[in-house]
């Protein structure tokens, strides 16, 4: 049973922010149970303009390395983005790319190979590009803790410029400089950006420095509403916070995805099915698997030459070569995530164990990240999981809620070759004799933060009852996206909820419950995606009312408008749900 964390109700705030912004109270209950109390800044939130975005020039580091990539460009010297293989990598590398040769430079990419070459910049890959007379390498989405890597460089005449967003290792890169929203001396705007983020702000920078004036010139400035598209899905698929800079960047990023031009993504969109308006829930489910699946199994430079290619016929043999890569890494994954489970639930005292720590020589290293997810929210545990090769043991973890995991991960280094990542995601390597060690002072580590009773929490956003939600107002919801990390879809609860009719399994693997959930006199259709276990529940608790928990939405199959809920949680009992945030 999850635990409901429902927010204090404030009626008189609600109201009056009902009154103040004209939107439903529902709406408005949603807003203050998120902390909004202001109308001004609620507005702000509601309606973001480009006015929001903080101007990178005001940064030392910023202006330091524009103006430098100015001068390597006026030079004829040669540039190159290293980026990293995955889909907000991806976006950065691509963003980069196409600024610099807009500003006409003479600049390639590389991204290292997942499998072959690991995360971040590599001592083999600095030596070949030092070869093909590369004056300045310019990191994205990677880079702040590549301590050895760019003394490297500098040995081999190289000079870096890093742009980042992970959290900085406790030894300081030997770099002019770096950019990157997590360091306390960085005023690059939000601390929250992704790698694309952070790459958006050196583009906007440079415009500036090649434009007359202080503002970009007309073409940069189409370039860079365009590039947003590449912001959005960098942003959502790298789950940092949508609110604040990534909020405004995803908005109109999102605007920009469905008018984009770009073959690539016209392309990628029609192999996705993404229709005419895009939301963070295609990009999350739909355009960043894609992207991602070949920077998982195959090589991310085929994602890169998608989003850049001006010839409509490759982006569209492209796209589908992603595609079927990502049909692949499906399969991969589910083979993988049934052998981990079954693991698990073999072998693991999940009542000691704070950590779940798994390794196999089978394990595709590429879908390790995706199998930790699932463990982590299907366990509620912090998740690392291993592909071994050649002795050495590549893994990448994920977090629950109260357990950072770059700290834990950061205090555990003397036993790793490599790691590197942020609160909810690490990716980490060490040789696989010592992983005994690691596990066990990793979970020491846990237990220090982790408490043994910790069960799954649902943030609850409002209680409502169903007469309020007719579909004008569940339309009125759309106003709070984009949805994403930080700002999710709304869940609200229901009591005192009966059944109206018989519940049944749906689905081809009748893994789906529907039923009529009735309050009062409003009945409404109600879904739960993998919700069969819940069918002998409410046999047994025939005729009793139960709560629910849920995300109102407008169900439009056979051509019908009408409020659907997508069930999250139920209960039976009459606990009160714990009010704490």
């Amino acid at each position: 049973m999850k635990e409901w964390i429902v927010p204090p109700q404030n009626p008189d705030l609600a109201q009056r922010l009902s009154r103040a912004l004209k939107v439903s109270p529902v709406t408005s209950r949603i807003l203050v149970a998120r902390g909004f109390d202001d109308p001004a800044a609620t507005s702000e939130f509601l309606e973001p303009t480009l006015n929001q975005l903080v101007d990178p020039c005001a940064d030392p580091a910023v202006s330091g390395a524009v103006d430098h990539i100015g001068e390597t460009m006026g030079a004829g010297k040669r540039l190159a983005i290293f980026g990293d293989f995955d889909a907000d990598g991806i976006c950065s590398t691509t963003l980069l790319l196409k600024c610099l040769r807009l500003a006409g430079g003479d600049v390639e990419f590389y991204i290292p190979h997942r499998c072959a070459e690991g995360y971040g910049l590599n001592a083999e890959a600095l030596r070949e590009l030092a070869s093909n007379d590369i004056d300045t390498v310019i990191t994205v989405d990677c880079g702040v803790s590549a301590v050895e890597e760019t003394r490297l460089a500098r040995e081999l005449g190289l000079e870096v410029i890093v742009t980042d967003h992970h959290e900085p290792g406790e030894h300081q890169v030997d770099v002019d400089f770096v950019l990157n929203p997590k360091l306390p001396e960085c005023n690059l705007g939000s601390d929250k950006l992704c790698g694309a983020g952070v790459a958006f702000k050196l583009a906007w920078a440079i415009g500036q420095r090649l434009s007359p004036g202080t503002r970009v010139s007309d073409e940069f400035r189409e370039f860079l509403l365009e590039a947003m598209s590449l912001v959005a899905i960098g942003t959502v698929a790298d789950m940092v916070p949508l609110v604040g800079e990534n909020r405004v960047l995803t908005k109109f990023g999102l605007k920009a995805l469905a008018h984009s031009a770009t073959p690539g993504l016209q392309a990628l969109k029609e192999a996705a099915d993404v229709k005419d308006s895009p939301t963070s829930f295609d990009i999350g489910y739909r355009l960043a698997p894609r992207l991602n699946a070949v920077g998982r199994i195959g090589h991310a430079e085929v994602a890169v030459e998608l989003l850049t290619t001006d010839d409509k016929a490759r982006a569209e043999e492209l796209a589908d070569h992603l595609d079927e890569e990502n049909k692949r890494r499906r399969s991969i994954q589910r083979a993988a995530v049934a052998e981990a489970e079954e693991r698990v639930e073999e072998t693991v005292d999940l009542e000691e164990t704070r950590c779940i720590v798994l390794s196999d020589e089978e394990w595709h290293r590429g879908v390790v990240g995706l199998v930790a997810s699932r463990l982590a929210e299907k366990f509620w545990k912090p998740a690392f999981v291993f592909a071994v090769e050649d002795g050495m043991a590549s893994g990448s973890a994920r977090s629950i809620p109260g357990f950072h995991l770059f700290n834990a991960v950061d205090r555990c280094g003397e036993l790793l070759e490599n790691y590197g990542g942020h609160e909810g995601a690490a990716g980490l390597t060490l040789r696989h004799e010592r992983l005994e060690e690691f596990t066990g002072l990793i979970n020491e580590i846990a237990a220090e933060a982790i408490d043994e009773s910790a069960v799954p929490t649902l943030e609850v956003d409002a209680e409502v009852e169903l007469r309020e939600l007719n579909t004008a107002c569940v339309k009125e919801l759309q106003v709070l996206a984009p949805f994403g990390e930080g700002n999710p879809r709304p869940v609200l609860i229901a009591r005192d909820v009966t059944l109206a009719g018989n519940p049944q399994l749906v689905g081809s693997r009748g893994n789906h419950l529907t039923f009529l959930a009735k309050q009062g006199k409003t009945a409404f259709r109600a879904i739960a995606f993998n919700g069969a276990d819940w069918l002998q529940d409410m046999k047994q608790n025939d005729g009793q009312p139960f709560s629910v928990a849920f995300q109102p939405r407008i169900d439009t199959y056979n051509r019908y408008n009408s409020v659907e809920l997508k069930i999250k949680d139920i209960r039976w009992d009459d606990e009160t749900a714990d009010e704490r945030r």
